[in-house]
C-alpha cells in the first residue's frame, strides 16, 4: 500500500509545549519512516494481534510494497469483520504517536470479500477504530471529490468483475484518466488517503471470489419482540381488474379473427404450444398461456390433444368468444374417446360442449365404455339435473298417452255380446268373423 496526501504541521505554540515534537519524522524534509499496524475487529472486539509492517526509508513518498498476513483464517471470520489500519510515526525514543487510521469491512455489501486496490481516507491524529458502528470509516463520500473517487472506484470493480467490455487500447487510457482524476481529487482534499490492495485468490491460473457461508444461515432468523406484518383490508382485491377485461377483450374480439387463420408460430412458440399441449388436466393456464392458445387457435386444429387447452382459455360468459369457440369446436380434429372425460368434469358447463363429449363416448365400444364407468356416474353431479327432469317428462307423458289411445280404440272395436248370441247356433261362414271370447263360447258348447 501507499499513503498520499500532506501532514499538517504542528503551530509554534505546540511546539513550545512539547520541545520533543521538533524531533518526530513531521519536521523531517524528507518523507518519515512511518509504519502500519493492521488489526482484524469484529463487533468491537479484536479477533487477534495486530501487525504491523517492517521497517522502510522512504525518500520522496510512503510506499511499503509489502504483503500483511493476518493471523486469521478465511473461514473464521465472521459476516462483520472489519480491518482497521492505523499509521504511526516515531515521537521520541521508544514511542509513537498516531498519523491517522481507517477502516474497512471485509466483506461487501452481497458477502464477497473484497478484491483489489481501494483508496482509504485517514483520519488525522486518531488511532483506526474497530467498533460498530466505526468512527473513522475508510469508505466515505461526505464531498462531491469523495463521490467522484466512490463512483470510478465502483466502474472499476465492475470493470475488473467482468461486467464490461474490455478494449485494451481503450481500458489503458480510461484508467490513466482515472489515476489522474483520483490524485487530483487527493491533492485539493485536505485528508490523507491510504491506498491498499487485497490479494484476489487463484487456483489453477483462475481468479476466484470469496464469498461468506453460514451453515443454515438463511433458516435462522431473530426473534422478533413485535410483529411487524400489519394486515389491511383491501376492498379491490377480489374486484375486476378492469385493465386486463379490456385487454382479453381485445385481444379476442372478432376483428381478430380473420388475422389469425392464417398465422403460424415460430419454432420458440411451437415448442412453447407442444409444453402447453402436454400439460396434466390438473394443471392451470396462466393468462399468458390462455393468449397464446387463443392466439393460434387455428392451427392447434390438427391437434386432437389441444382440444380441451383451446376450451379452457374461453370465457363462456361472453357471448361473442363463446360462439367463436364453439363454431371452431366443428372444425376441430375430433378427439380421442379417453380425452373426452375430461369434457365432463366441473370445469365444462357448456351444454354444447358436454354433447360433444356425450358424442364422442358413443364411438367407443361396451367394453370401452364399462372401464370408464365409474368416471361417468361421478360426472352426472355436474350435469344440470332440470334439463334432465324436464328432458324425460315429455317422453312420459307420450308413453302414457299412447297407452290410453290403445285402450280407447280396442274398446270402441269390440261388438258388445248379450245372452242370445251366446245361445244361438253357430253362424254360417258368410257371417262375420266371431270374436275370441264368443269363439271359446262355441266350442265349450260343442264339447257339452
Amino acid at each position: 500500500g501507499s499513503l498520499e496526501g500532506k501532514r499538517e504541521q504542528k503551530s509554534y505554540k505546540a511546539l513550545l509545549e512539547d520541545p520533543m515534537l521538533k524531533f518526530s519524522g513531521l519536521y523531517q524534509e524528507t518523507c518519515s519512516d512511518l509504519y502500519v499496524t493492521c488489526q482484524v475487529f469484529a463487533e468491537g472486539k479484536p479477533l487477534a494481534l495486530p501487525v504491523r509492517t517492517s521497517y522502510k526509508a522512504f525518500s520522496t513518498r510512503w510506499n511499503w510494497n509489502e504483503w500483511l498476513k493476518l493471523p486469521v483464517k478465511y473461514p473464521d471470520l465472521p459476516r462483520n469483520a472489519q480491518v482497521a489500519l492505523t499509521i504511526w510515526d516515531v515521537y521520541g525514543p521508544g514511542k509513537a504517536v498516531p498519523v491517522g487510521g481507517t477502516t474497512v469491512s471485509l466483506f461487501g455489501k452481497y458477502g464477497m470479500f473484497r478484491q483489489g486496490m481501494h483508496d482509504l481516507k485517514v483520519w488525522p491524529n486518531v488511532e483506526a477504530d474497530g467498533s460498530e458502528p466505526t468512527k473513522t470509516p475508510g469508505r466515505t463520500s461526505s464531498t462531491v471529490s469523495e463521490d467522484q473517487m466512490s463512483r470510478l472506484a465502483k466502474l472499476t470493480k465492475s470493470h475488473r468483475q467482468g461486467h464490461m467490455v474490455k478494449v485494451d487500447w481503450l481500458d489503458r487510457l480510461t484508467f490513466r484518466e482515472i489515476e489522474m482524476i483520483n490524485e487530483r481529487e487527493k491533492r485539493s482534499s485536505n485528508f490523507m488517503y491510504l491506498m491498499i490492495e487485497f490479494r484476489c485468490v487463484k487456483c489453477d491460473d483462475k481468479e476466484y471470489g470469496i464469498v461468506y457461508y453460514e451453515k443454515d444461515g438463511d433458516e435462522s432468523s431473530p426473534i422478533l419482540t413485535s410483529p411487524e406484518i400489519v394486515k389491511i383490508p383491501d376492498p379491490q382485491m377480489s374486484m375486476e381488474n378492469l385493465v386486463e377485461s379490456k385487454h382479453h377483450k381485445l385481444a379476442r374480439s372478432l376483428r381478430s379473427g380473420p388475422s389469425d387463420h392464417d398465422l403460424k408460430p415460430n419454432a420458440t412458440t411451437r415448442d412453447q404450444l407442444n409444453i402447453i399441449v402436454s400439460y396434466p388436466p390438473t394443471k392451470q393456464l396462466t393468462y399468458e398461456e390462455q393468449d397464446l392458445v387463443w392466439k393460434f387457435r387455428y392451427y392447434l386444429t390438427h391437434q386432437e390433444k389441444a382440444l380441451t387447452k383451446f376450451l379452457k382459455c374461453v370465457n363462456w360468459d361472453l357471448p361473442q368468444e363463446a360462439k367463436q369457440a364453439l363454431e371452431l369446436l366443428g372444425k376441430w380434429k375430433p378427439m380421442d374417446v379417453e380425452d373426452s372425460l375430461e369434457l365432463l368434469s366441473s370445469h365444462f358447463t357448456n351444454p354444447t360442449v358436454r354433447r360433444y363429449a356425450v358424442a364422442r363416448l358413443q364411438q367407443a365400444d361396451d367394453e370401452d365404455l364399462l372401464m370408464y364407468l365409474l368416471q361417468l356416474v361421478q360426472a352426472l353431479k355436474y350435469e344440470n339435473f332440470d334439463d334432465i327432469k324436464n328432458g324425460l317428462e315429455p317422453s312420459k307423458r307420450d308413453s302414457q298417452g299412447s297407452m290410453s289411445e290403445t285402450m280407447t280404440t280396442s274398446g270402441s272395436n269390440a261388438p258388445e255380446i248379450d245372452s242370445s248370441q251366446i245361445m244361438s247356433p253357430i253362424p254360417p261362414v258368410s257371417s262375420p268373423p266371431l270374436t275370441s271370447k264368443t269363439k271359446e263360447l262355441a266350442e265349450n258348447e260343442n264339447l257339452d
